[in-house]
């Protein structure tokens, strides 16, 4: 499985490895790179884990993404570099995703996931999609 190929690329001296994430196509081996993530985060040191795309969309609240994403983060001490992105056509299908607002669901949830880790103290946010008090 890859996560000896990742500890293997770590001890050949790279950078990064890459995590992707699709769901139901035949792109890609997993489907729960965040966990993943988090696997190695524990069992490598010193390689960046770069994930490619979380999609924002089709997520049910970006703040659990973000309280994941920041463990992770904690988990690698500094080493996760995260991307997100808008998602397939057959993510969206699967997910009862209304491919009609997909972008200002992207926009609206790497906002909210932005704020989360950067504002201090108390906060609330009121978008069209996402809420949190």
């Amino acid at each position: 499985y890859f996560l000896d190929e990742a500890c293997y690329a770590e001890e050949l001296g790279f950078d990064a490895v890459a995590l992707n994430e699709h769901h139901g196509n035949p792109f890609c081996m997993g489907s729960v790179m965040n966990v993943e993530a988090a696997i190695l985060a524990r069992i490598t040191k010193k390689v960046k884990i770069v994930l490619i795309g979380n999609p924002l969309p089709v997520i049910k609240h970006p703040l659990r993404m973000a309280e994941e994403l920041a463990e992770i983060d904690l988990i690698s001490r500094g080493r996760l570099v995260t991307g997100w992105v808008r998602g397939a056509g057959s993510e969206q299908f699967f997910n009862n995703a209304n491919p009609a607002y997909n972008r200002e669901m992207f926009n609206e949830a790497h906002d909210f996931i932005v704020q989360a880790w950067t504002r201090p103290g108390p906060w609330r946010y009121e978008g069209k999609h996402f809420h949190y008090r």
